[in-house]
């Protein structure tokens, strides 16, 4: 059985600058790994997403 590891960012900036006025800008990355194996620790998990492609 394949299994995900899900890694995501996001980044959300808001400026007001004025009354009533208001600008945002958002950003968001997420990167998928599947794996047959999904024993191991925390860095083994970075380390499958870095792999991956895509």
């Amino acid at each position: 059985m394949l299994l995900p590891r899900v890694f995501n960012l996001d980044f959300v900036a808001r400026w007001q600058f004025a009354p009533a006025s208001e600008l945002s800008l958002g950003y968001r990355v997420g990167k998928t790994a599947f794996a047959d194996n999904v024993d191991g620790d925390y860095l083994d998990g970075v380390h499958t997403l870095s792999d991956a492609t895509g």
